[in-house]
Order: structure tokens, then C-alpha cells, then sequence
């Protein structure tokens, strides 16, 4: 499942192994999310603005989440 928005990385976050892997866009600033992610070794990959965009055409805030299906 794709998600997307620094909002649902905070509603996710206190369950790290839901991440599958996660898309930042280059110039992601966010230093806190960068260093949840690496401490918690999430899989993530810096990718350029376009590439975000062709992920999720939403409001992605420069991240995109894929994850565990949930219901």
C-alpha cells in the first residue's frame, strides 16, 4: 500500500517494521524523519521531485510510504 505525507509518517511511526520502504525527495529537509528512519534501518531512497510525482500525484510533502496492507 502507498501513503504519502509527513501527517501519516507521524501517525505510523510508532510501528517501524509497517514500512516497506520509503521515497524522499532530494532536497527533504525533515532531519527528525531522516533520523527515525535510519535508526530504525527503514529502507528508504532519495529520489528527485519528478520521480515523487510519478509515485503519487497528491500532496506527498516529499515523502512516499509504501507499507504493510491494513485494513
Amino acid at each position: 500500500m502507498k501513503v504519502y505525507g509527513k501527517n501519516v509518517f507521524e501517525e505510523l511511526k510508532h510501528k517501524p517494521q509497517i514500512f516497506k520502504r520509503i521515497y524522499l525527495a532530494q532536497n527533504f529537509k525533515d532531519q527528525q524523519i531522516i533520523a527515525y528512519i535510519k535508526q530504525h534501518k527503514i529502507s528508504y531512497t532519495f529520489v528527485s521531485l519528478n520521480q515523487l510525482n510519478n509515485l503519487d500525484k497528491g500532496n506527498h510533502q516529499e515523502i512516499v510510504m509504501i507499507i504493510d496492507d491494513y485494513e
